[in-house]
């Protein structure tokens, strides 16, 4: 339809009344609300049950007064558990097995080596808390000793433990209570610990990223991030305060010698220093000094001084980037070697397991050989590795049970220097994660990704099987189709993976480091293809919703993390295999929903108003729509719109045909009434806004609902508009506007009704990930992918399907 036609439909729609029209075809729609409460129910299936996995952390060596030291192995569900750990005694062969409860976060660890020889590490308990474990080499436990800081809600975004000058262990994490760091103390002689003060405000963001104590006693601790703060805090005065603080580009690092003496190199500061370069503590006043370099006030010696040492400074930067340009160039020749050495064995006909170890050298390890279908998607976690320490090499290529025949993990260990290979075996639990990301491939079939990294399936519907495929790494949260590539971003720094679909198998890349300054990391021929981060060009932590455009750049957004709170859209050109992006102009806008229009020239970004703590810019009035002409310009805003003034948010948004888009927003006071809205984004005009029914007040914040990566506008073959709201399917017809009730889906008879009602597990975890409220409120749309007139869910552990929905036929 021509951008007139669709001005000239909603102006009269807009002007009709309910009385000039048929029912349900003219807004508003005033029946919409009772039609949705009485939906006709849709009987859900249950395919599949893609992964049963489980996540494990790096082994970790404890001396052991018996010889070897003993490894350590943690498997664990989730970030709030429950976990296992698996201590392994190379000295006898033994395996021991402690059990973490649910409600520890077993990834978020700060622990230390006391002077004993044990282990302490403090796990933070969900609610707010730290629970002190202690593993003792000779008992091979892992126990807790009691917990702490409750009251405090100590928690964070990091959690760092340290060994003290004075031989007693010292932590620091957040309190959520006064928004300061905390600082605890672990006693080995007495096995206890508490908090000894708090002090230094952390602003919100409570990520503790490294920690020491000096000769004087006093503990030092950076925290981040928007900015970086140097927090110092005396255990004697129980006195602190920030010393400094770096921008959210820069950062703090903090070392000391032997004798005790700290030092801090600090870039970008934003406070307690004027310029970049190496400090330390001045003990007559307290403050920073700048280390080998007179102090402010020495006169035109301390000028020339500083002069000769930036003249020095950029020398030394020229070599070292000579120097680690030669060695990118040498590592790529490398790894093209290894590379083309592993493809020619795996067309000869060897496994791709075997092959790995031909080129890297690696011995095979002492398990069973797996089947074909193993060999394709097995994930190398590492190799065959001397640690250069205690004596000790390892190979953990094998820890994931889930690929390994017997579904058990294996990590092979000996002695340096020795010929024989001993095989440790652990037996984890295997957990079903819930779906969070579907998406429709060309070819009908469905590809998937589960919860908590779990990994990537798909289903094939004319076949009936679902294959799991193989993990990246990623958490993926947004998805874009270019050529016969499926393009992947999420968290963290919107790494970007791709695969291929059109029929070459999954395959794990060679196990080599890539050069840290490149955005293309693997060669082309692995699939998946691991392509870099595009946060370096966005800002982006968490990539959250994506689009093509016609020229077949793939284009992700979403919103900072620790370092800021704004949005940014980063872009990857598969044709010429460069990166870009932008933020600044997106500072007070978090992106939250994009969609391609104009047959994919226009990219348009939903967003909502943030603060800026970066570029401190002032919030705009009302939530913006952003269009990007792909044309002229992807890295820089064309136009843009307000579909809702004094609108927080511009909500949920997909492609309308044409140059048009929809978008559904919440309304500016009623939570139980939202607006839908058309946007002729060429033109930057506004077609039409019309009532929505949005969601009871007070279960729900209407605007975190539309702006989670979980909820989406999906589209489907015919171009209908479909989302779940209220527990129902609805599709809105992008020709008129016009919102059809599809049905509820509800499970079979044998089980309660509901998308919602599950069993005890799933329904725990999925309050877990903010898919539902504790009260059974639905706190998510689940994302929804067609193949043919059958609908996949996701929102579970099991793919869930209703077939035989006819996309236009509902009433």
């Amino acid at each position: 339809m021509k951008r007139a036609g669709f001005l000239l439909i909603f102006s009269m729609l807009a002007g009709s009344s309910e009385a000039d029209a048929v029912d349900g075809t003219a807004t508003p729609q005033p029946n919409l609300a009772g039609k949705i409460a009485n939906a006709r129910q849709l009987i859900v299936e249950n395919v599949s049950q893609p992964t049963r996995t489980v996540r494990n952390e790096a082994p970790q060596f404890i001396p052991n007064a018996d010889g070897l030291p003993d490894i350590l192995v943690v498997y664990y569900k989730g970030y709030q558990g429950p976990g296992a750990l698996f201590a392994v005694d190379p000295n006898d062969g033994s395996v021991t097995r402690s059990e973490i409860p649910r409600g520890r976060n077993t990834h978020l660890q700060g622990n230390a080596i006391a002077a004993n020889g044990q282990l302490y590490q403090t796990l933070q308990m969900v609610g707010g808390g730290l629970e002190l474990w202690r593993y003792d080499p000779a008992q091979n436990r892992f126990e807790a000793r009691h917990a702490f800081g409750i009251e405090e809600q100590l928690a964070g975004q990091g959690n760092k433990v340290a060994v003290g000058m004075d031989g007693l262990l010292y932590g620091t994490v957040g309190s959520r209570r006064t928004q300061e760091a905390a600082f605890y103390r672990i006693d080995p002689d007495t096995g206890r610990a508490g908090i000894i003060g708090i002090a230094g405000s952390i602003r919100g963001s409570p990520y503790a990223g490294s920690l020491l104590q000096g000769g004087g006693g006093k503990l030092y601790a950076t925290y981040g991030k928007t900015p970086y703060r140097l927090i110092e805090f005396d255990p004697g005065t129980l006195v602190g305060r920030e010393v400094a603080a770096a921008n959210s580009r820069g950062g703090i690092r903090l070392s000391r010698d032997g004798a005790g003496k700290v030092s801090f190199s600090i870039t970008r500061a934003e406070s307690g220093v004027e310029t970049d370069g190496r400090y330390k503590i001045d003990p007559a006043s307290g403050e920073l000094a700048r280390v080998g370099e007179p102090s402010a006030g020495g006169g035109a010696g301390g000028a020339v001084d500083k002069k000769s040492a930036a003249v020095e400074k950029r020398k030394r930067a020229g070599v070292a980037a000579g120097r680690k340009n030669k060695a990118n160039k040498g590592d790529e020749k490398s790894r093209a070697d290894l590379k083309a050495r592993y493809i020619a064995l795996i067309r000869e006909g060897m496994s791709p397991k075997d092959a790995k170890a031909a080129v890297l050298g690696a011995e095979k390890p002492d398990a069973p050989s797996p089947s074909a279908v193993q060999r394709a998607r097995k994930k190398e976690i590492g190799r065959t590795s001397s640690r250069g320490t205690q004596g000790m090499e390892i190979d953990a290529s094998s820890l994931d049970p889930t690929l390994n025949p017997d579904r058990k993990g294996r990590l092979r260990y000996r002695a340096r220097g020795a010929d024989e290979w001993r095989v440790a075996k652990f037996n984890p639990p295997l957990y079903s994660e819930a779906i969070t990301q579907l998406v429709a491939l060309p070819d009908n079939r469905i590809f998937g990704t589960a919860a908590n990294r779990a990994g990537h399936f798909v289903h094939d519907p004319a076949t009936g099987r679902t294959a799991f495929l193989g993990r990246t790494g990623l958490q993926h949260h947004s998805s874009a189709i270019s050529g016969n590539r499926v393009y992947l971003s999420g968290y963290p720094s919107s790494m970007v993976w791709s695969w291929d679909f059109s029929g070459t198998p999954w395959l794990e890349p060679v196990p080599t480091k890539p050069g840290q300054d490149r955005f293309a990391a693997t060669p082309p021929t692995d699939n998946p293809r691991q392509l870099g981060t595009l946060r370096q060009f966005s800002g982006v932590h968490m990539a959250t919703s994506a689009a093509a455009d016609r020229a077949g750049r793939v284009y992700f957004s979403g919103r900072w993390y620790r370092d800021g709170k704004g949005g940014g859209l980063g872009w990857w050109d598969p044709a010429s295999e460069t990166a870009g992006g932008f933020w600044e102009s997106l500072s007070t806008l978090q992106v939250a929903d994009c969609c391609a229009a104009g047959g994919g020239r226009y990219i348009v970004l939903s967003t909502r108003l943030v603060p800026d703590p970066v570029l401190k810019r002032k919030t705009p009035d009302s939530a913006l729509l952003c269009v990007i002409d792909t044309q002229s310009d992807p890295s820089r805003i064309a136009r843009r719109i307000i579909p809702i003034p004094g609108g927080l948010s511009t909500g949920l948004i997909a492609p309308a045909g044409g140059d048009r888009i929809i978008g559904i927003a919440p309304s500016l006071k009623d939570e139980a009434t939202w607006a839908l809205y058309g946007v002729d984004v060429a033109a930057g005009e506004i077609a039409f806004t019309k009532p929505f029914p949005g969601i009871n007040e007070g279960k729900i914040n209407s605007i975190e609902l539309l702006h989670t990566y979980r909820n989406s506008l999906t589209v489907a073959p015919d171009g209908g508009i479909w989302l779940s709201h209220l527990g129902v399917l609805l599709r809105i017809d992008p020709a008129n506007a016009r919102v059809k009730v599809i049905g509820r889906p509800v499970l079979d008879p044998e089980t309660q009704s509901g998308l919602n009602a599950l069993n005890k597990s799933d329904r725990r975890e999925l309050i877990a990930l903010g898919m539902q409220k504790s009260d059974g409120a639905p706190a998510s749309m689940p994302r929804m992918a067609f193949s043919g007139n059958d609908v996949y869910f996701t929102g579970s552990t099991w793919l869930r399907r209703i077939r035989g929905l006819n996309p236009v036929g509902a009433r």
